[in-house]
């Protein structure tokens, strides 16, 4: 019983050792970024920021929320390093309430960021290996 309850408690530990092994591995391919989002001098209150691959930095894309202004990806979830575009969408209630299909109404949300920040994004990075700090300072104003 004794030796039963040994192996048991071995075989526990070994697991563990295993899956936590994996977890602490990164791929030295994708970087960490964090940083603020501003629209016209206000932190994005709720919103969403991707980085996509770009010119042959072939990869996944990778994403995050945003929230009062701040956004983070870790490394084991973050983009690939190298040219990356990058969209920005946030969205806010318009105070309204809304019935999507045969649910409850809801409060109606919209985007109103322009789409020069997220569908024809004109924003790039260049994400370097580690750690990157990246704001971004939106504005709706044309320059």
């Amino acid at each position: 019983m004794v030796f039963e309850l040994l192996i048991q408690r071995a075989m526990l530990f070994t697991v563990c050792i295993f899956l936590f092994s994996g977890c602490t591995q990164q791929d030295p391919n994708k970087a960490s970024v964090s940083g603020m989002v501003t629209f016209n001098g206000e932190p994005i209150a709720d919103g969403s920021i991707s980085f996509i691959p770009t010119d042959g930095n072939g990869g996944p894309s990778a994403g995050g929320s945003i929230l009062a202004g701040k956004y983070s990806i870790a490394q084991s979830k973050g983009p690939m390093i190298g040219m990356n575009r990058v969209e920005i969408v946030a969205v806010r209630e318009t105070g309204k309430m809304v019935s999507y299909g045969a649910g409850p109404e809801m409060p109606e949300r919209i985007s109103y960021i322009p789409a020069k920040y997220n569908e024809v994004s004109e924003l790039t990075e260049d994400l370097k290996q580690g750690h990157n700090e990246i704001h971004f300072e939106l504005s709706d104003v044309e320059q």
